[in-house]
Formats: C-alpha cells, structure tokens, sequence
C-alpha cells in the first residue's frame, strides 16, 4: 500500500510527523548546539585539533567574540584567566587587543577555552534549560512584558560593555567600575570591581544576564513555537484527510 502513495503524500506524511513531534528534534538539535563549545577543549585536548578548530572557526564567526579573558577554559590551572595571566601583551587598544584575545584559543599550559563567552554559557544553557522545563510542563502563555523585562539586565549590561569596550577592552568605566566602587563605598575587594574575572561584577553581570534573557526570551518563544507546529500540524493532516478521501472514492 505505501507503495502506491506518491511521493510528493509521503513528503506531507513526513512533515506532518515532524511537526507533531518538534519537540524532540529540535530538543535534540539544541542540546547538540550546547555541546559543541564544549566539545571544542576536548577536540584539542585529546589531539583532534581540526574538529576544535572547525568549531572555534564556525562559533566565532557566527556567535560569540570567544575573548580569552571573558571565556571558561577546560584543561588548564584556572577557569577563567585575567589579561595579565595570559602569554601574550596588549596594547590598550581595541582592534588590536580584540584580536589577540580572540585568536589565543589556549595551549597545554593554559587548557583551551569554550567555543563561546562566559555570558552565551550561561544565556543559551538557560535557554536549553527552559527548552527542557517546556517540554514537560507545557505552559500556554509567557507574558511579552516579562520577557523583556528579563532581557533588560543584558541590554544594559551588554551595551555599557560594547561603550567601554570601543576604546579599549582592558580599561574605561566597565573594566575598572570605579563608579560602582564609589557607589558601594569600596565595600567589596579590588578583585570584585576590576577585570573581568570569574567572580568579579563584571563575570556575574554576565552570567546573571545570560540566565534571565535565556529564561525571558524561551519562555515567552516556547508557546508561541509549539502553537505554530501544531496548527501546521492540523493544517497537514487535513490535507491528507482530504486525499483520503479522495482515494475512497
């Protein structure tokens, strides 16, 4: 019988099938975009050095500006380095810093870092983690203004970065936060508002705001994506209700 089933029904069936079940695909496909920055250390670690540098090259140029001094490391004495542990000098200057920051993927010595930047961590494994929470509580509405209420933390944070960061990556107003040193009094140790160090403002800035856009942005997506499959879904199956029919006939 599916024999005599054109191609083109069969195609729909599929379809059909695949949007009744996106869930698990794309699950499947979301874990998989996780674990690749983190597959990239092992690659180099364990002397698989192309399939590292594939995913470095590929990360980098689509994601994640992949700095060496905001960058987890695997391998290596310590999980996060400043710019003065690593074994090169910068200038102070932005082109040239960035790209040096960026093109320093580790060594022996060091461990080699995540394909992605301390804030993606947290921001897409936030995501998957919501992507997970959906998938078995099913929640039928995320409020937008919570959303974006959620992603505001990473705005600012980001965009007060991306102006420090314009002059130079290892100085100005995010890099010293000698405002917030002001603003709490010094309550805290030089290590908390200099660098950005794990542990540091700036690192927990990061992490926090990764988190909240990763909750805000998949919780309020998640309903709205599995209404969409389902309605095409529908939309699919009485398609192929219809050329049933037709063949009875």
């Amino acid at each position: 019988m599916s024999q005599t089933i054109p191609s083109n029904v069969r195609f729909v069936m599929r379809m059909e099938r695949a949007f009744r079940n996106w869930i698990p695909i794309l699950l499947s496909l979301f874990v998989l975009f996780n674990a690749l920055p983190i597959i990239a250390p092992i690659a180099m670690k364990t002397g698989l050095t192309p399939v590292g540098n594939v995913i470095y090259s590929v990360y980098g140029g689509l994601l994640s500006h992949q700095y060496a001094n905001r960058s987890f490391f695997l391998f290596g004495e310590k999980l996060m380095y400043t710019p003065d542990d690593l074994p090169f000098d910068l200038q102070d200057e932005f082109l040239p810093d960035t790209d040096a920051l960026e093109a320093f993927r580790g060594s022996t010595e060091f461990g080699w870092k995540l394909a992605w930047s301390d804030r993606l961590v947290a921001m897409y494994g936030s995501m998957l983690l919501t992507f997970i929470a959906f998938a078995k509580f099913r929640w039928k509405h995320f409020p937008l203004w919570l959303g974006v209420l959620l992603a505001l933390p990473l705005i600012i944070d980001g965009a007060t970065h991306m102006h420090s960061d314009s002059a130079s990556v290892i100085s100005g107003y995010r890099y010293d936060n000698a405002w917030l040193a002001s603003l709490t009094g010094d309550a805290f140790s030089p290590s908390f508002y200099i660098g950005d160090a794990l542990g540091s403002f700036n690192s927990t800035m990061r992490l926090i705001s990764g988190i909240l856009l990763g909750i805000g942005f998949f919780g309020w997506a998640m309903p709205i994506t599995d209404r969409y499959f389902h309605r095409n879904a529908d939309t699919l199956a009485q398609k192929l209700d219809n050329w049933r029919n037709r063949q009875e006939k």
